[in-house]
């Protein structure tokens, strides 16, 4: 049991400049530490001191799956997610029994799905798959940005009505930048020399998390539109175009004040919400006097609107 949070240690001088500071007994019997033992120091953001009975290499660590224990395909692959996000080195999936041809391609599509991950081993019981993303180019904002890019190019080839169909598989790949984002904060949170190389305090690692949220969930409804539209004979989107060409322009501002964590942005993207809000819905009431509601894009307008406020709120907290 960790009963030593908050306890309130005194620093003693020995010597003419030798600052020294007792450790709790109940933390170096658990941890093993005695005379002689080496502990390894690291400054935090804020200026704490972090101690640690090991440096500050990354601790490689399996997971654990068994599909005894699986009832759905679906069940599997949120496992198999957690797994990933959670930052584990590797993942061991094994069955008691032969492994079914179901179970094993949704592994199988999920290690192709989710970015650095690869099979090493394979047996009728067992699959193997191991992590390969390399530690070295680990950068949380340039992860985000590649996000922000792909759902840009997401709205833009909606506007201009082009390979609607192929929006579906760019989607996808914001949903594996996502995975691939919340797996390094769960790195960093779990590391702090990770933590410090990547200039994060934990605080921020919540709003990067919380803003990747927000830009998976835009993709989606720029995705759903996409869908809608493809499926029409007619330029339904024509009268849509020019008040969604604001509302891409006010995603683009909202990102843009969290990346930059620019206060006045901010706020003057959560002040033009409300306005867009109101001419997406006098235009859907217009084209329902006309016989050509189309609802859908109206919700899904107002969603990316609900969405591009929520970055710019985190941009606030951060600011």
């Amino acid at each position: 049991m960790r009963d030593i949070v908050g306890q309130k240690r005194i620093v003693q001088k020995t010597g003419t400049s030798t600052l020294i500071v007792s450790l709790p007994r109940t933390w170096t019997e658990r941890t093993g530490v005695k005379k002689g033992s080496e502990l390894f120091a690291l400054e935090q953001p804020d200026g704490s001191m972090v101690l640690s009975t090991r440096p500050d290499e990354e601790k490689r660590e399996s997971f654990d799956l068994s599909l005894d224990d699986v009832s759905s395909k679906d069940e599997l692959s949120r496992k198999f997610y957690s797994a990933y996000i959670a930052g584990f080195d590797s993942i061991r999936v094994h069955s008691s029994s032969r492994i079914t041809p179901e179970l094993r391609k949704t592994v199988l599509q999920e290690t192709k799905r989710l970015i650095g991950l690869e099979i090493v081993d394979e047996t009728p019981n067992v699959i193997v798959v191991k992590d390969f993303f390399s530690r070295e180019g680990l950068s949380v904002e340039k992860t985000l940005k590649r996000m922000h890019l792909i759902t840009c190019s997401l709205f833009e080839d909606l506007l201009e009505g082009k390979e609607l169909d192929a929006v579906v598989e760019r989607d996808d790949e914001v949903d594996r930048l996502r995975f691939l984002l919340l797996r390094q904060l769960n790195l960093a949170l779990k590391n702090p020399q990770v933590l410090r190389g990547l200039n994060l305090t934990a605080n921020r690692c919540i709003d990067y998390a919380t803003a990747t949220l927000y830009i998976e969930r835009i993709a989606d409804h720029v995705t759903a539109m996409a869908k809608i539209l493809s499926r029409e004979k007619t330029d339904v989107f024509k009268p849509f175009r020019q008040p969604f060409e604001k509302v891409y322009s006010l995603y683009k501002d909202s990102v843009k004040a969290f990346l930059e964590k620019d206060f006045a942005l901010s706020m003057k993207t959560i002040k033009s919400k409300p306005s867009l809000h109101s001419e997406m819905g006098e235009l859907n009431k217009r084209l329902w006097q006309k016989g050509m509601g189309y609802s859908p894009l109206v919700e899904h307008s107002n969603s990316i609107l609900d969405g591009s406020e929520g970055i710019a709120e985190q941009a606030i907290n951060q600011s």
